[in-house]
């Protein structure tokens, strides 16, 4: 942490903005409990022109404590607001939790940071691996892993120089496999694995969803697993497994949705009897809309309809249909392009409406793709292929990074892949034909939404086939030296 400026940058995600101003609301919520509130101020050299999201700014309390904010929220009634620019717009209200282990550490939230979380989270996944892999007695294989995946530059800025949210795939993946790795080798499987590891994951994933969006599709790697194991496992206890963990999931994440929204109305009645500006409830989305993404993603290798990522396209394609299809009277936008010009959720004009906040927005949009798709499926699937090629030839180096000036890189390509299963398949090894393809659904937002600005960077799939690969050799040697050893000794005797 002490040198993550030194850290490569090249691999990287630019394709979202993540984490927005959530830190400005940590503040009321860690010492008054009020989530989501702020102190927001106009800025005075603000024009016609301005963004939107460049109107408002937010004002921190001048001293660290729980009398001192109260004071200052209550000074400044008036100007207490619930959103800030993009910040709430896609949910994902769980960000919030990330500036704890910073602030804790410092002992008040003095520009609290998310970096110390996602270091801690990322640690303890790698010692988690590592032990499990220790566990079923593969401790080469774990080492391998534990040092190509610690070592990803792409995982290494985002957890200790990136402010930011985009470690939370690989860490949480790295997790998820930790739990299941006795699952996969499946031959002594203790019934009790059977119960708590779908709880535990189902659990671990819900609560990841709150923070970011692109670790969920790791759950299906967890039901395969639950489906494929091994002979000795009857097919009960199987559906058990498959039921626990989709239980667990769904059960979490109604309790995450039930706390978020019941914050909001205490958060809301709070800022209303202050005098401030409280958000409607119809600008409160806890989940992150997936169909207007998957159209403007289709811009990363359209060369025929035109798609750009850009969510200003989007909006003027939709439109077009909204007027005429449900004959809405769209406002105009703003210069920009991403906010209405005099169009707004309540009547202070604070939380202005964006293009996609219109009725009938994502019917319209998801409509179009699909028609698209539909009317040329050959068009789409070349894009998909060039996504494919992307995840396979574009992944991020195989490297082992002792600090970060010092880093040995071995070329790679993603095809290896698919000699290194008909190997194992060969060889009937299933548990590593199971791990090979464990990570592969972190390349599904790649795949299906969007593979541009290191969207394709959170597969790490090529990591796991080239740790299985420096694996065999050094335990063939190892089990070559032990037969050497026991020779020797019967020998002698």
């Amino acid at each position: 942490m002490a040198n993550h400026d030194a850290l490569d940058k090249t691999y990287r995600l630019t394709a979202s903005r993540g984490l927005f101003d959530v830190r400005d609301f940590f503040y009321a919520y860690y010492y008054l409990g009020r989530y989501p509130v702020t102190v927001g101020a106009t800025m005075a050299s603000a024009t016609p022109e301005t963004p939107f999201e460049l109107l408002w700014h937010a004002e921190r309390p001048p001293e660290f404590s729980r009398e001192g904010t109260e004071r200052f929220l209550r000074e400044h009634g008036s100007n207490l607001i619930m959103d800030m620019n993009w910040t709430f717009h896609s949910g994902e209200r769980g960000r919030i939790f990330l500036f704890w282990p910073d602030t804790l550490l410092k002992g008040a939230p003095r520009d609290p940071s998310v970096r110390p979380c996602h270091v801690i989270v990322f640690i303890i996944a790698l010692c988690a691996l590592f032990v499990a892999f220790w566990a079923v007695r593969q401790p080469v294989l774990g080492t391998a892993m534990t040092l190509l995946l610690g070592s990803n530059p792409f995982q290494l800025y985002s957890a200790y120089g990136d402010e930011n949210v985009f470690s939370w795939p690989i860490s949480t993946a790295m997790l998820v496999l930790a739990l299941h790795l006795p699952l996969l080798r499946a031959d002594r499987l203790p019934r009790l694995s059977l119960w708590l590891v779908p709880l535990l994951t189902g659990v671990l994933v819900a609560t990841v969803e709150t923070i970011r969006t692109e670790p969920v599709p790791i759950m299906a790697s967890a039901a395969l697993t639950y489906l494929f194991l091994g002979r000795a496992v009857p097919r009960r206890p199987r559906l058990v497994a498959l039921a626990l963990l989709i239980c667990s999931y769904g059960a979490m994440t109604a309790s995450w949705d039930a706390y978020f929204f019941l914050k909001f109305h205490e958060a809301k009645q709070w800022v209303a009897a202050l005098g401030g500006r409280p958000m409607p409830e119809d600008h409160f989305p806890l989940r992150h809309r997936v169909w207007h993404s998957m159209w403007c993603g289709l811009g990363d290798f359209d060369v025929k309809y035109g798609h750009l990522f850009d969510d200003r396209l989007a909006f003027h394609v939709a439109f077009r249909i909204l007027e005429s299809k449900y004959h809405l009277d769209v406002p105009h936008l703003k210069p920009t392009g991403y906010f209405f010009d005099d169009a707004f959720w309540d009547e202070k004009k604070t939380y202005a409406k964006t293009g996609d906040e219109l009725p009938h927005y994502y019917d319209v949009i998801r409509d179009d793709l699909l028609e698209q798709i539909t009317r040329d499926p050959g068009w789409y699937a070349y894009i998909l292929k060039r996504r494919a090629w992307r995840l396979l030839s574009e992944a991020t180096p195989i490297q082992v990074a002792l600090d970060p000036w010092l880093r040995l890189t071995v070329p790679f390509h993603g095809l290896i892949l698919l000699p290194l299963l008909l190997g194992l398949i060969a060889t009937r090894n299933w548990m590593r034909v199971k791990l090979a393809l464990f990570t592969l659904p972190l390349c599904l937002p790649a795949l299906v939404i969007y593979s541009g600005l290191g969207m394709h960077l959170y597969a790490c799939y090529h990591m796991v086939a080239a740790a299985i690969l420096l694996a065999l050799p050094v335990e063939a040697l190892l089990r070559w030296h032990s037969r050497r050893r026991k020779n020797s000794s019967r020998y002698y005797e």
